[in-house]
């Protein structure tokens, strides 16, 4: 899903790295960027895979098969946070104030990944709100315990009010802002 982004990331690292000295902290910054996109691809396809198994399984529940759901769920939560966490510390790399700042780059903001981070993870105080997670055709939900149904069609949507407007969604924004700014950064060290 972000492989696009990861090529333009290395590229752009590549054209700049060599500018920075030997103990210049963007070295360190530009391999967690790189090693994040990578784990957010990794975990996106755990997600993917896991919400269809999720969906499959949840119509046969029972005694029997509640142990495996629960462990089902336990991956899928863990790989929905740690989507959120790895977008989240891209983000923070990204968008480092001067003198570590990366040339060109602009500040890179996709609000429904710092929204999670910040107030369902509860990366900004260390706590952290409802301990829930809901299925929807937005992906997965943290910190939500409702869902909107669509009357007629039966979809599932994150409720207004949610942080987490859903991982499916939160991705795409995240793939589409930081193609953009990486492509803008790229753009302009290329002509100068």
């Amino acid at each position: 899903m972000l492989e696009k982004v990861h090529e333009t990331w290395k590229s752009y690292a590549t054209l700049i790295a060599p500018s920075w000295g030997a103990d210049d902290p963007r070295h360190n910054l530009s391999t967690e960027v790189r090693d994040r996109l990578e784990q957010m691809d990794v975990l996106m396809a755990d997600v993917r895979r896991l919400s269809e198994q999720w969906k499959t399984d949840i119509g046969g529940l029972s005694p029997e098969t509640y142990p495996a759901f629960r462990e089902l769920q336990i991956h899928l939560r863990l790989s929905v946070e740690g989507f959120y966490l790895a977008g989240w510390r891209v983000l923070r790399c990204l968008n480092q104030p001067s003198p570590i700042a990366f040339p060109n780059i602009a500040d890179v903001r996709v609000p429904s990944v710092e929204r999670v981070a910040e107030a369902v993870l509860g990366i900004a105080d260390g706590l952290s709100i409802t301990q829930s997670m809901v299925h929807t055709e937005a992906g997965p939900v943290l910190g939500q315990t409702a869902i909107v149904i669509e009357g007629g069609t039966g979809r599932t949507y994150p409720s207004a009010d949610s942080a987490d407007m859903g991982l499916f969604v939160t991705a795409e924004q995240f793939r589409m802002a930081l193609e953009k700014a990486l492509g803008d950064a790229l753009g302009e060290l290329s002509r100068g």
